[in-house]
């Protein structure tokens, strides 16, 4: 397949702006176009020929056999994609070295380092100018230092002392600079290696007998920085068969592995998300059945409270009164005793309404504050047990938004609940402050402390009861700790944020 220079359309800039800028092409061998196109079929290495505009226009078995591509999609297609990835020649083909008609130069494919032989012909006939190109997959310093490239290379080369803590026997220009150092002849690379045992493992492979061909290390750089790069590596031997030096090539991937990083920790901040989400998820349905089941519970308690208490007692006060009235309309008269019988009934039903609306919202909140709404709870819980109580009120109430109040008295009781009913103490402070951005609320005892791991438990005695204050505190936003230990006590604290 010959094609023509004006069939290769878009890819590259004009053949005359490459003749003005690179005058190599007139030390060319000149050669029939039919003779280059046997030449390349007949090599045994990977081969194909382009024109100066990088358009494969011939390719042999080997490299068809390298990119396992059906010779259909090879020919006529561009170099540039095949080789680099990309439609534009990049800086690093070898046809960017220009000013002699033939160049050896290496460079990394397809996780392999390779000699490419680049050679320009031009055609005898003077239908066009071409270039053969041969590939060679090599092993690095072994190979690469007679052809004298190394020290002009943009690759960093190594030689060391064979054995994991070798110092260097000799190295490149490009090593020096990748390291940040002036000098690294007598020092040793392990030094600069980030992970020194997989430095060793991969040397100990070495002395083996194995090809290093891209294990990915890294490194120390220039002010700390880290660096990574794949390493293709080999032992090399002396004239009497045993290890001589230890030779390699590092490609600089250190975009790559930051990419990568960057992507597994994006990857790994959403399945953390994703985590959360789900973890917040079912404590939602959690706590929406445990409200669901507490409200119950409520109706539940409200409904035994009245039919327990006010229901009989104003049962006993409608018996009373139909006692009283019958024997009025029988002549008898009022009777005074069961009138007085009425009315203690009916202050009974009144304390335990009052008592009711208590436990639904107490009054003085709203008619005298928290401070003297907690001081009346805690004198009545208190009464008759044994357990002294202090308060320590050091926030001005005005600091307080109305809408913590309920829900630190609501704290304050399920905590002095949990304490006289499982804590065994005869001892709790109730501290209620200004801390910063937050008001803090702490409830401490010297009872029998636990261990915070079962706090969820509700199977533990007051468990129940933590997880009610801690779903209050959820529900605005307020931090909620305990810290104890099983025989030294509890302490919880509150924070709320303002």
């Amino acid at each position: 397949m010959v094609l023509s220079e004006s069939s290769e359309k878009g890819l590259s800039r004009p053949t005359q702006a490459i003749k003005e800028k690179d005058s190599s092409w007139a030390q060319a061998e000149k050669v029939p176009l039919n003779k280059l196109l046997s030449k390349v079929t007949t090599l045994s290495e990977p081969a194909f020929l382009t024109s100066e505009m990088g358009m494969i226009i011939e390719a042999n078995q080997a490299f068809e056999d390298c990119l396992r591509l059906p010779r259909q999609e090879i020919l006529g297609a561009s170099c540039y994609k095949l080789i680099h990835g990309t439609n534009q020649r990049p800086p690093s083909c070898p046809f960017s070295q220009k000013g002699t008609p033939a160049l050896r130069i290496p460079f990394f494919w397809r996780g392999g380092l390779y000699l490419i032989l680049l050679k320009k012909f031009r055609d005898s006939e003077g239908r066009g100018r071409y270039l053969l190109h041969t590939l060679k997959e090599v092993d690095g310093y072994k190979e690469l230092n007679p052809l004298g490239l190394l020290d002009h290379l943009p690759l960093p080369i190594f030689r060391m002392e064979p054995r994991p803590d070798g110092h260097l026997l000799s190295v490149n220009q490009a090593l020096r600079q990748w390291l940040g150092q002036n000098e690294l002849n007598g020092q040793r690379l392990a030094s600069f290696a980030m992970d020194v045992s997989a430095w060793e493992k991969m040397v100990q492979q070495l002395l083996s007998g194995e090809i290093i061909k891209g294990v990915e290390m890294g490194f120390r750089g220039p002010q700390g920085r880290p660096l990574w790069g794949a390493i293709y590596a080999s032992l090399t031997f002396d004239q009497t068969g045993q290890p001589e030096s230890i030779c390699g090539v590092i490609r600089d991937i250190s975009q790559e592995v930051r990419q990568r990083i960057i992507q597994r920790a994006a990857e790994d901040i959403r399945n953390s998300h994703y985590r959360l989400i789900s973890r917040l998820k079912q404590q939602l349905q959690n706590l929406t059945y445990r409200l669901l089941e507490a409200q119950e519970d409520e109706r539940r308690r409200i409904s035994m409270e009245i039919h327990d208490g006010i229901g009989q007692v104003l049962s006993a006060v409608r018996y009373t009164l139909e006692h009283v009235l019958v024997s009025h309309q029988q002549g008898r008269g009022l009777e005074a005793p069961k009138i007085e019988e009425a009315l203690e009934l009916l202050d009974k039903v009144m304390q335990e309404t009052r008592h009711i609306i208590l436990n639904l919202r107490p009054p003085l909140l709203d008619d005298l504050g928290l401070e003297a709404t907690l001081r009346w709870y805690i004198d009545h819980v208190t009464s008759g047990t044994n357990l002294t109580c202090q308060l320590f009120f050091e926030v001005e109430e005005e600091a307080i938004p109305e809408a913590y109040k309920i829900i630190l008295y609501r704290i304050t009781q399920e905590a002095l609940s949990n304490v006289i009913k499982h804590a065994r103490a005869d001892s709790v402070s109730i501290r209620l402050k200004r801390d910063g951005k937050r008001i803090l609320l702490t409830i401490e005892d010297n009872g029998i402390g636990f261990n915070p791991q079962e706090e969820n438990n509700q199977q533990r005695p007051g468990g129940y009861g933590l997880m009610s204050i801690r779903q209050r505190a959820c529900f605005v936003g307020a931090t909620f700790e305990i810290h104890s230990r099983p025989g030294e006590g509890t302490k919880i604290e509150v924070g709320f944020p303002i």
